[in-house]
């Protein structure tokens, strides 16, 4: 992340290096928003679908105040989901 410290080290000009720490703060919000979060760290907030992840398999599982699998899921078991992250559909006219 670019800080105010950072900048007297570029030769840019105050406008420039504004508009860059701007950006990057916006480019960390995304990688931020689009992370896989642990399951040791929160569970989601709200029930919808989500993607899961044992460390092996991707599932597409819905979340209602624990993970409610669906017939043929590759792993069923609760305890196995290390990882899930929201899924973020693109916005459509952008």
């Amino acid at each position: 992340m670019i800080t105010e410290k950072d900048i007297k080290y570029i030769s840019i000009t105050p406008d420039l290096a504004q508009a860059l720490i701007k950006k990057d703060k916006r480019l960390e919000a995304e990688l931020e928003r689009h992370r896989w979060i642990p399951v040791g760290e929160r569970l989601p907030d709200d029930m919808g679908d989500y993607l899961v992840s044992n460390g092996i398999w991707i599932e597409r599982i819905w979340f209602d105040n624990g993970w409610c699998y669906q017939k043929g899921a590759e792993f069923q078991d609760k305890s196995k989901v290390t990882h899930w992250k929201p899924i973020h559909l693109p916005n459509k006219g952008k």
